[in-house]
């Protein structure tokens, strides 16, 4: 995305806020307000990317941010 944009890309690496799930909603929903791009993107899986999750994520895949919001 930085070739696309001109931006200075950050990787937010989950494993450090397994102790602060909070902190890592905090950090989403932050960027979202400042008008960051967000991306995501799932590990590879040895049997390729027909492999999906319970929830439906492609193994091995990048996915867009469209949206961040807390809701009731």
């Amino acid at each position: 995305m930085a070739e696309f944009t001109g931006g200075f890309p950050f990787e937010i690496v989950l494993d450090e806020y397994k102790s602060n799930p909070n902190g890592l909603w905090n950090r989403i929903i932050t960027s979202k307000k400042n008008g960051y791009l967000l991306a995501s993107g799932s590990p590879p899986n040895p049997q390729g990317d027909s492999v999906a999750s319970k929830r439906g994520i492609v193994q091995g895949h990048a996915y867009s941010v469209l949206d961040a919001k807390e809701v009731d």
